[in-house]
């Protein structure tokens, strides 16, 4: 014979509540997201302000030690910098970031990582995200000069680690890998080169496939595999990490109100 039993509504209450998380547990977790966010657009920013990938008054200067309500409240800070100066990476108490503006380029990438590229951080969805930078070799034509990734480590509660990554040709090695924004920003201000690439564009590998993005851009997964094989059969290539990013590290940058 089977048996069975009867468990009460009060019973049934009493167990949901020992499982779910308490409301201060999903703030926190929410904040944590977003820092982590925030973290990965200062990586982005720091990248492409060291390669020139928007006008300098594209980008603008946040404090270290300001609290931030949210990544949109960080976008929308403070105004443009007038002149690309590598000492603005180096500097401990400010951190390079994109800022809303009226350059079409901007407002078109911000939509594309708002709407595409950031509801995967914290979700343990997103492997990796790449910055690709191409150079002029006359008569119109370009070829591919270097790239940057950023690798995502997720860990419980929506907390993260980057490391990134730069691969290039005409290589050196710059022995300045450090951790944190600070790190990254010491390294992209060693890079012997600080002028506008020819073309730039991103890619993106999700842990899992992905067949519809809701936003403007689709990935295509060969793209990364393809640029792997091309710069890596060129002379004087090189792969090295450029900086470990740690949750521990940025959340001192980055404060959440």
């Amino acid at each position: 014979m089977q048996s069975f039993s009867i468990v009460s509504s009060h019973q049934l209450l009493a167990s949901e509540r020992s499982t779910m998380p308490s409301l201060q547990e999903v703030a926190a977790n929410r904040r944590d997201v977003e820092q982590c966010k925030i973290a990965f657009v200062g990586i982005i920013s720091q990248i492409l302000y060291a390669k020139h990938g928007f006008p300098s008054t594209c980008f603008q200067l946040v404090k270290s030690d300001h609290c931030h309500k949210s990544l949109q409240d960080v976008f929308s800070k403070s105004r443009g910098i007038a002149h690309f100066r590598s000492k603005y990476l180096e500097d401990s108490r400010v951190n390079v970031f994109l800022r809303r503006s009226s350059n079409p380029g901007v407002t078109k990438f911000l939509r594309i990582l708002e709407t595409d590229i950031l509801p995967l951080i914290g979700t343990d969805d997103l492997a990796e995200f790449r910055l690709t930078f191409e150079e002029s070799q006359g008569q119109g034509s370009t070829g591919l000069k270097e790239y940057f990734n950023v690798i995502c480590k997720d860990f419980p509660n929506g907390k993260v680690d980057f490391d990134v990554w730069r691969a290039a040709t005409g290589h050196r090695n710059l022995n300045v890998t450090g951790s944190g924004l600070l790190g990254l920003g010491v390294y992209l201000s060693r890079l012997n080169e600080w002028k506008a690439p020819a073309r730039w564009s991103m890619s993106m590998r999700p842990k899992v496939r992905l067949d519809a993005l809701a936003g403007l851009w689709i990935y295509d997964v060969t793209k990364p595999e393809n640029s792997n094989t091309s710069l890596s059969q060129q002379k004087h290539y090189g792969l090295e990490r450029a900086a470990h990013v740690k949750y521990v590290t940025y959340i001192a940058h980055f404060t959440i109100c």
